[in-house]
């Protein structure tokens, strides 16, 4: 952590760093997501099958908000409650449906919530709201 004197403008390290863990949220929470929003918008998947096109895409465009508000740096925790509760309703989606469980979903749960929990600290030991 580098100090700045009292009025200085942050150094541009400091400025950067924020949208750096941005792009890194964004692109975990990509990895996450890509396969259920493949199935939820796919004509031809099981998915498709079992719920009319109003509802996977409803779900679709929650996953999608919530990834966007979850990159976002000042709405991470929507987003990281947008994504947790998109991933838990395509699973249990997937459950009703007879489909085998997503893997790794634990993982994926952890993850975001490891980002999340790093951009908290990250405001709190900065002193920002």
């Amino acid at each position: 952590m580098t100090y700045e004197p009292r009025g200085a403008p942050p150094s541009a390290r400091a400025r950067l760093g924020p949208w750096v863990m941005a792009l890194v949220r964004l692109g975990a929470g990509w990895l996450i997501v890509a396969r259920p929003l493949a199935q939820l918008v796919a004509e031809r998947s099981p998915i498709a099958a079992g719920v009319a096109a109003p509802g996977r895409l409803l779900l679709a465009a929650g996953l999608g908000l919530g990834l966007a508000a979850f990159a976002w740096p000042r709405s991470y925790l929507y987003g990281l409650a947008l994504l947790l509760a998109g991933l838990a309703a395509f699973a249990a989606l997937a459950r009703h449906l007879g489909l085998p469980p997503t893997p790794r979903a634990l993982s994926a749960v952890a993850i975001l919530a490891v980002l999340a929990a790093g951009e908290w600290l990250t405001r709190r030991v900065g002193g920002r709201p």
